[in-house]
């Protein structure tokens, strides 16, 4: 049985290499394999398909802006266009039903706001997901707890653009990202906290057919384990810039 009925696959290539020979048949057959598994289970998967296009000063373009996030990501991305939400900055593709049809209009957004695809994840308990993607990059939707929680190493940033649909028309948006505070020499740093989900039997793990591993966790599991351990370290969920600036 899922332990969840809402996943958010974060993914590379490399997780993808058992189901087939050939990089076009890897991408049909995870495309099956979501439809057989989840869809067909009543589950809805999102994929980040994440353009950060405001914060480059682009146009962010529903149907022809590229995922940043990943081979896989843009595959999905070209097939499932019209399932795209319309955040400038954190889209995702959803593949099933169960999410408001807000996130798929063009709007003033918060990506990790109230009224957000993530908040909407969080409200259904969604099992956030990594298919041998780095959890350094996996946990983006952790930056919803970080602002439950009211982290000072992090504050919303807006940022403005043009947002053209799905049929062509045009909007002036802005887009509110919960992104770092640069009076703090800090940046993201989730590989200590994805050894300590481990350790601790907090990650769970799905088997496909011997093929396909999906290792996630619950998302309210997720913000109970975070704000303990941010009690006893304020800066768990950080590591200090290199001097370099890299």
């Amino acid at each position: 049985m899922l332990p969840s009925k809402f996943f958010s696959l974060h993914i590379d290539f490399i997780g993808l290499f058992r189901l087939g020979k050939t990089n076009e048949e890897r991408i049909q057959n995870f495309e099956k394999t979501i439809g057989e598994h989840f869809l067909d289970n009543d589950c809805t998967v999102v994929i980040p398909s994440y353009s950060h296009s405001y914060t480059k000063k682009e146009k962010y373009d529903m149907v022809n802006s590229e995922s940043t996030v990943g081979y896989v990501t843009e595959e999905m991305r070209k097939r499932w266009w019209r399932a795209r939400t319309a955040d400038p900055l954190f889209s995702y593709i959803v593949m099933g039903k169960g999410i408001s049809e807000t996130n798929f209009f063009p709007r003033d957004y918060e990506s990790f706001g109230d009224n957000s695809l993530i908040s909407e994840l969080y409200e259904k308990n969604a099992m956030l997901c990594s298919i041998a993607a780095s959890w350094k990059k996996t946990f983006t939707e952790l930056h919803f707890i970080e602002r439950l929680l009211e982290v000072k190493y992090r504050q919303n940033k807006t940022f403005y653009g043009k947002t053209i649909d799905v049929a062509g028309d045009v909007y002036e948006t802005n887009a509110t990202f919960f992104c770092k505070n640069y009076d703090y020499n800090l940046r993201s740093g989730h590989a200590q906290l994805a050894e300590d989900l481990i350790k601790d039997e907090v990650m769970k793990t799905i088997n496909i057919d011997d093929k396909l591993q999906i290792k996630g966790v619950l998302f309210k599991d997720l913000h109970d384990y975070v704000e303990q351990k941010i009690k006893n370290n304020y800066f768990y969920l950080c590591e200090e810039i290199p001097n370099d600036g890299k």
